[in-house]
């Protein structure tokens, strides 16, 4: 398995699988923009379908400053409240969408998974992303080589005491397997990514 969702390098976003390799990306995007001072901005293309979350708008948070948003504290369910039962038949088409959003290359879908607060949080730390640059690399439009993934397994989906949602999900992409456990809160409808727990790293998939 291997664990490090593929992301934006330079800035752990996502502390593991794709999540982590996502925030990783990010990082890198945002220091090549500071790097090459910026550059034509490429084509933006809607959605691949399947993707129904929302696209980041600039400036991020409304313009509210991050650190604000990260110290507010996590956010709960909406629907369901702490401690009921999760709805697999909720959760399961929540992961499709998120993967949907991966899969479009553009970073204004790829980091729409997250929540606000969980954005925030790596935002507000200056010493490992800076947030202007990180906006300006969201402007870039679709990347064609952004690897596809395809969901190999959801499972151990369980509610958390706070009301959030816990799964473990393994994605499949490039020959390599990722293995994450994330922590999914119901903002506003939609499922978004709160938190990312990495579990195993990647490694190939059979018959790779």
């Amino acid at each position: 398995m291997a664990s490090s969702l593929p992301g934006v390098s330079g800035l752990p976003l996502n502390p593991a699988g794709l999540m982590r390799r996502l925030g990783s990306l990010m990082l890198a995007s945002a220091s090549l923009v500071l790097l090459c001072g910026g550059g034509s901005a490429q084509e933006q293309v809607p959605a691949s379908p399947g993707c129904r979350l929302d696209p980041l708008t600039l400036p991020l948070f409304g313009a509210t400053p991050a650190a604000i948003i990260a110290a507010t504290p996590p956010a709960g369910l909406a629907a369901t409240g702490a401690g009921s039962p999760p709805d697999r038949s909720v959760i399961e088409p929540a992961i499709e969408d998120i993967v949907a959003c991966i899969n479009t290359g553009d970073p204004i879908f790829q980091y729409a998974i997250f929540t606000d607060r969980y954005l925030a949080v790596r935002l507000a730390d200056r010493t490992s992303t800076y947030q202007p640059a990180f906006e300006q690399q969201l402007d870039q439009g679709v990347n064609p080589d952004a690897p596809k993934f395809t969901i190999e397994s959801i499972g151990d989906v369980m509610a958390l005491d706070d009301g959030r949602i816990s799964v473990v999900v393994s994605l499949s992409a490039d020959g390599l397997q990722y293995e994450d456990r994330l922590i999914l809160a119901d903002i506003d409808g939609r499922w978004l990514i709160d938190d990312v727990e990495l579990l195993d790293p990647a490694t190939p998939t059979p018959g790779s």
